[in-house]
């Protein structure tokens, strides 16, 4: 099994975290919907309500904000949530976003890989991971995939909606392509604040074609639809279902 030292993501942990620390530019990417997070999280609803008709315990890795999460768990039966991410900004605004949730709902600052890694499993239902997997490396989201495996119980659910490349894109590829449908449809962004996006991608986003992005899982034990659940037009941003192996 691959296993990674601190100092091997260091660069790219903290290069992420300097980003969502400037928090006000992420949330003018939300709210203004550039990476279809309405759509991916009305289809996460969805499927929540279709599988969980019974309190469910959901584990949220790279919970940023839980801006869309708090309307995605309203009067659902949730029994506890326990949030995950590097960023203390975030987390601030996330414990206000989802102080009506009524369940227990502890936060923890980590690196959601090295708090995975370097934690016992405790079963959860369902695993959430929202456009975070794409700053890992290929050995990283080896050990993502596997540990999600062993935090998941036999039934549960591990749902990743994150930034894709499209098939037969390579990184460099993508690296054009992402930023030009940026400089084309991300309007409401000052020039300072798109500067500062796009050196956020160049140093820290590495995504998979939603092929590979199956492959690994399956190597890990986890089982992915032929395609993702939801997908926005352009197929950068999507959301993906994953169970264990049956």
């Amino acid at each position: 099994m691959t296993t990674l030292t601190s100092q091997q993501n260091e660069h790219d942990a903290q290069a992420s975290k300097a980003f969502f620390d400037r928090w006000h530019i992420y949330l003018q990417i939300i709210k203004s919907d550039y990476m279809a997070h309405q759509g991916i999280h009305a289809r996460l609803r969805q499927s929540l309500m279709t599988s969980y008709t019974k309190p469910f315990t959901m584990l949220d890795l790279g919970c940023g904000d839980a801006l869309f999460m708090a309307s995605t768990l309203k009067d659902l039966p949730i029994r506890s949530y326990l949030g995950v991410d590097l960023s203390p900004v975030a987390l601030d605004k996330a414990c206000e976003n989802l102080r009506d949730l009524s369940c227990e709902k502890p936060f923890i600052q980590a690196d959601f890989v090295e708090y995975l890694e370097g934690s016992d499993p405790v079963p959860f239902d369902v695993i959430v991971a929202g456009f975070s997997m794409h700053h890992l490396h290929p050995a990283e989201k080896e050990v993502f995939f596997r540990a999600c495996n062993s935090w998941l119980t036999d039934i549960g659910e591990l749902f990743v909606y994150d930034i894709f490349r499209r098939d037969g894109e390579s990184r460099g590829e993508y690296l054009v392509n992402y930023i030009e449908n940026c400089n084309r449809n991300w309007g409401s962004l000052c020039t300072d604040a798109l500067a500062i996006l796009k050196d956020h991608i160049i140093k820290c986003d590495y995504p998979e074609t939603y092929a590979d992005f199956v492959r690994l899982a399956n190597v890990a034990g986890l089982t992915a639809a032929p395609d993702p659940v939801y997908a926005d037009d352009n197929r950068f941003h999507c959301l993906c279902r994953l169970q264990k192996h049956r």
